[in-house]
């Protein structure tokens, strides 16, 4: 069974971006975000979507996209309806919107012990700034296989993992935007 890294398709889809200003504005205080759960804070924030390719010519937003490097997925209209009741056990659905459009934000709240992680095949350090670094991650199979998507403490959940079973589901709505790595590192590429 595969495992992938999510990461956001920026050679030919726009990215979600979300600036801290229009979040303190909307919620009172960027460091709410910290919190495990957003629900009872969280109000409609306003989203919009940026060329961040190295072509500089990207123009089409995407069906779902990752906001920035975090682990959380902004979807349209149609990726929200096609995976609401799939991803509803894995995160948070909380709306946003993009000129008067509406968007949703998948606040991603599966979390994975170390326990699956295989820590004999794997490789992590630890940063000066005490930031981990993961250098090399490899699933255990059995911990992750019924598993949609998933975040993992090896590294501080820093980014969203998912299934052979996710990719199939995205590939099979039509659903574009993201990229499935076998890297499954740090390295925001």
């Amino acid at each position: 069974m595969k495992t992938y890294k999510l990461r956001a398709d920026k050679t030919r889809y726009m990215n979600g971006y979300l600036s801290v200003d229009d979040i303190e504005h909307t919620i009172g205080d960027y460091f709410l975000l910290d919190q495990d759960y957003w629900a009872d804070f969280w109000k409609p924030i306003k989203t919009e979507f940026i060329d961040d390719s190295d072509s500089g010519s990207v123009i089409h937003p995407p069906d779902i996209t990752l906001w920035g490097t975090t682990n959380n997925f902004i979807c349209n209209e149609k990726s929200y309806h096609a995976l609401k009741d799939e991803l509803e056990a894995y995160g948070e659905w909380l709306p946003l919107t993009c000129e008067h459009i509406p968007y949703w934000l998948l606040h991603a709240t599966k979390k994975m012990s170390i326990d699956a992680v295989d820590t004999k095949k794997s490789e992590r350090s630890t940063n000066i700034l005490g930031d981990i670094e993961a250098s090399k991650i490899i699933f255990k199979d059995n911990a992750v296989k019924d598993q949609l998507i998933f975040l993992t403490e090896y590294n501080r959940y820093k980014n969203i993992y998912c299934s052979e079973r996710f990719k199939h589901l995205i590939d099979a709505l039509e659903l574009k935007g993201l990229v499935f790595s076998e890297d499954m590192t740090n390295s925001p590429l």
